[in-house]
């Protein structure tokens, strides 16, 4: 079976996967039931519809018309595979807004039932170290649209945003995890200082409320270092890292210039010199650019057979051009066949063998494909189907026009997005 996922527009969304199959009874059939999970969050308020999901299956028919002339001599005996598709009817949600009640003074937008907690690598400081606190908030919900906990100005401290990270998990069939926002503070002075309580705050959907949440305060010991001199402005330097006036390393500004003349033209903006240096970068771009074409090609198997399927297509449509002959009209018509199923097959990563006509015409219609293409497909492939059974019955015109209908067909084919 083919399943196709349901479309969520106007959703963020992510699998939680799938539950242990399982067999369920309904009108007295026994069917194999697989339960697929999914975590959906609205992005947008309003009316938002989840589309419908499609699973396409092949299942075993007896009877029906056949286009094979054997199945006319000697009867369709044996069962014929069938493809079906079943669609799941689609779910309408309403999107309320959050409510206004309650809505804290900075509301960060975060949804979901969270706790906070905040950790400082180190106590004990200088004044203009740096000081690296963890603020690490837990639960469920979308942790990846987890808003960073309101930080205010602060006049004993510079801060800095580090970094932050996210884990995600799934349990009891509920999305959660973890994400930790790093954070710089850089004492100004020494003394006692407090990095006071941090806010947080999120709508609980399970309570319909909003809540708040603080960290705890954080006591700094910040020390005074040797040759530290108070300024706001001013940051402290080590004694070691100072510049001395031996230093061969530095230039110091020129406060009077002499007669300041052009040399001659600069060399970088001669165009002999762009293109000796610009050749090498060029060269490597392009050899990267193959390298990572031919990794694609080797690793991506669904890329690789749409990228050839023009080239293996009018390659055996060149095979055919050479059967074009009364003698060889079977073989002639079979690679006209398989040249134009192995086109479509190729391009949508799929076996061309059992693909059958109808299936090809509906692959077309849901790629754009219009009606007057999908029709003379049919006729061609019925055509082929029927010369390779009596061959007697081809002349050389229906050979060449064969022929040319195929390549026009093709031209029209490479035209569709099959991606």
């Amino acid at each position: 079976p083919e399943l196709s996922e349901p479309s969520f527009t106007g959703f963020w969304t992510e699998v939680l996967g799938n539950k242990a199959p399982y067999n369920q009874r309904i009108n007295n059939r026994t069917y194999r039931v697989i339960e697929r999970k999914y975590a959906v969050f609205p992005t947008q308020t309003g009316k938002l519809t989840i589309g419908r999901a499609t699973i396409r299956a092949t299942v075993a028919t007896r009877g029906g018309m056949s286009r094979d002339p054997f199945d006319a001599l000697f009867g369709n005996v044996i069962g014929r595979g069938q493809e079906i598709a079943v669609h799941s009817q689609p779910v309408t949600v309403n999107v309320r807004p959050l409510p206004e009640a309650g809505k804290p003074k900075h509301f960060t937008g975060t949804i979901g039932r969270y706790s906070i907690s905040a950790v400082a690598n180190k106590r004990t400081v200088d004044v203009n170290q740096p000081v690296s606190v963890s603020i690490k908030i837990t639960g469920v919900g979308n942790i990846k649209s987890v808003a960073e906990p309101l930080i205010p100005d602060l006049d004993d401290f510079r801060v800095y945003r580090e970094s932050s990270d996210e884990k995600m998990s799934k349990v009891n069939d509920k999305l959660g995890g973890t994400k930790t926002f790093e954070e710089v503070f850089i004492p100004k002075r020494p003394g006692k200082l407090t990095i006071p309580a941090l806010e947080f705050n999120f709508f609980d959907p399970s309570t319909g409320k909003y809540r708040v949440l603080h960290t705890r305060p954080i006591t700094l010991k910040v020390t005074k270092p040797e040759g530290y001199a108070a300024s706001p402005d001013v940051p402290y330097t080590r004694p070691e890292l100072s510049v001395s006036p031996n230093t061969q390393e530095l230039r110091y500004i020129k406060t009077k210039l002499d007669d300041l003349h052009p040399v001659g033209a600069l060399l970088i903006a001669s165009p002999t010199y762009i293109i000796i240096n610009a050749l090498p970068v060029l060269m490597l771009a392009g050899m990267i650019a193959v390298r990572v074409r031919r990794e694609r090609l080797a690793g991506d198997v669904a890329y690789a057979r749409s990228r050839q399927a023009s080239r293996l297509a009018r390659k055996r449509l060149s095979k055919a051009r050479s059967l074009a002959k009364t003698e060889t009209a079977e073989q002639f018509f079979a690679e006209i066949s398989l040249a134009l199923t192995a086109f479509v097959a190729d391009k949508l990563n799929m076996s061309p063998y059992g693909l059958t006509s109808d299936r090809l015409q509906e692959l077309l219609r849901e790629r754009g494909a219009d009606e007057a293409l999908v029709a003379d497909l049919k006729t061609l492939l019925q055509q082929a189907d029927f010369a390779r059974f009596a061959p007697a019955t081809v002349t050389e015109q229906t050979i060449e026009t064969a022929l040319h209908d195929a390549e026009q067909l093709m031209v029209r084919m490479e035209g569709l997005r099959f991606a």
